[in-house]
């Protein structure tokens, strides 16, 4: 069997911070509490357990730049990063996980709210950067044809 270990943030037990990155930047966030109750003979320390609260949370410009960048070293146009506390103050975090295909549950806005946002963030994008994504053989030219074509009609 593999297993993958990672060191126990306990500055972090029973908080985290979900930061939703869309297309290089942070559109909202939310700090994440694990409920109040014993899981089998313990506190709870899980934040993405059904049960939880939620608040909504301020990353700093640093922080910010550490979710956005997670999502860029993978390639993911939108993602949740979970951040955890590193220090008593809880004013250092690191990454804990860039979820591809995470839920919204929990933001001061509608799970429908949330998936607007990221489409009017997929719409922009493609108009941005139209002119990359379509193959050269497809691209408009300056004259108003298609490359290749004559910009004006013929008869």
């Amino acid at each position: 069997q593999r297993w993958v270990l990672q060191d126990c943030m306990m500055h972090s037990l029973g908080t985290d911070v979900r930061a939703l990155v869309v297309n290089g930047r942070v559109v909202k966030c939310i700090r994440r509490f694990a409920p109040n109750r014993d899981y089998e003979g313990q506190a709870e320390f899980r934040t993405n357990a059904e049960l939880r609260s939620t608040a909504s949370f301020a990353l700093s410009p640093r922080h910010a730049t550490l979710a956005i960048e997670a999502c860029r070293a993978l390639g993911l146009f939108y993602a949740g990063v979970d951040l955890l506390f590193t220090d008593p103050a809880r004013t250092e975090m690191c990454v804990n996980e860039v979820n591809c295909c995470p839920g919204f549950p929990g933001y001061d806005i509608s799970e429908e709210d949330v998936m607007r946002i990221i489409a009017k963030e997929m719409i922009v994008f493609t108009l941005q950067n139209a002119q990359q994504l379509m193959p050269k053989s497809a691209q408009f030219t300056t004259s108003g044809g298609l490359d290749g074509q004559a910009g004006s009609e013929d008869s």
